[in-house]
């Protein structure tokens, strides 16, 4: 058999990249990622910081179960409703982080923000009773 290599391309994408085939594999086969995290610490507050690009608010869920804080993402297609792709390598990319909460965290306040591909959770510390001293009367 012989082949115009001009075309050569042309006719490996046809026969291997087929609607059904691409379709399949890109939903099939969510890519994996892990984040890049950063955590610190102050005399209020712990911080943790994960960086998440290409993410958007949207497509991040935190949530408190007992004494762990879940972190997830899943990052869904663009929408190119006005173009056909042929490849799009990572369509889809999920993440799950899992922190465990010491006690000594005031799990009411934790507080989440997100900007420009950085996702930052403050932890602040619950009060502790501090040493106090006074003098009693005696009546």
């Amino acid at each position: 058999m012989i082949r115009d290599t001009h075309n050569q391309g042309n006719d490996f994408m046809s026969g291997f990249a087929s609607d059904n085939y691409l379709a399949e594999f890109a939903t099939s086969n969510p890519v994996k990622t892990t984040p890049v995290t950063n955590v610190a610490e102050n005399e209020n507050e712990y911080i943790l910081e994960l960086g998440v690009p290409g993410y958007q608010k949207d497509d991040i869920q935190i949530e408190l179960r007992d004494f762990e804080l879940i972190v997830e993402g899943v990052k869904k297609p663009a929408n190119h409703s006005d173009s056909k792709h042929m490849m799009e390598n990572g369509k889809i990319s999920t993440f799950t982080k899992v922190f465990f909460i010491a006690d000594h965290i005031d799990s009411d306040n934790i507080q989440g923000q997100f900007k420009e591909g950085m996702l930052r959770i403050t932890l602040p510390k619950k009060s502790e009773r501090k040493g106090h001293s006074s003098i009693i009367e005696i009546d």
